[in-house]
């Protein structure tokens, strides 16, 4: 916890009414039943989640009214006014990162839906192939077949001939 955020803490302690008062005149709600740790986590909450200039000039004011002695109101004005700065400083830091988480995410997802597109073509590439393999097994067994009976029937077609040339010679041997 830094200077400035125990400033608030202690003037919270010592004097949570006027921290009640200041924070429900700029609009500022307390949840739930009053207590230091609701005080304390509207308080904090108004300081940098949503700073308004005039909520924290009367919170400077009122810390400085109640006179702390241990520290003088230039250094205090100064160590709030450097809250504030570090407190927005703060806030757009973390916008950035949830501006880079966002961005990551989004990233993300889009190489997610790529390799989702991807691996659709690639499993229909598949059976595309498997298809063409199947088929193509198909057309070799058929014309193995095919050759087969090609040469069953060239081995009937060369013994018919065989056997024609024979009655032939045979016939013109007996002829002669």
């Amino acid at each position: 916890m830094n200077i400035e955020d125990q400033l608030i803490s202690d003037f919270i302690y010592e004097q949570p009414q006027v921290a009640v008062k200041i924070l429900k005149k700029f609009g500022y709600k307390i949840k739930g039943k009053i207590t230091l740790p609701s005080i304390n986590k509207a308080m904090f909450n108004a300081v940098y989640n949503d700073p308004k200039k005039e909520f924290i000039n009367a919170l400077e004011s009122a810390i400085i009214n109640e006179g702390y002695s241990n520290f003088e109101p230039v250094s205090l004005i100064v160590a709030t006014g450097m809250s504030i700065i570090s407190a927005l400083n703060a806030k757009k830091q973390a916008e950035k990162q949830l501006n880079l988480q966002k961005k990551i995410a989004l990233a993300n997802l889009s190489q997610q839906k790529i390799l989702a597109e991807e691996q659709i073509r690639t499993t229909a590439e598949t059976d595309r192939i498997n298809i063409l393999l199947t088929t193509l097994q198909q057309y070799q067994s058929d014309l193995q077949s095919e050759s087969t009976k090609r040469i069953k029937d060239s081995y009937l077609y060369a013994g018919m001939l065989g056997a024609s040339i024979a009655v032939i010679y045979g016939t013109v041997k007996l002829l002669n």
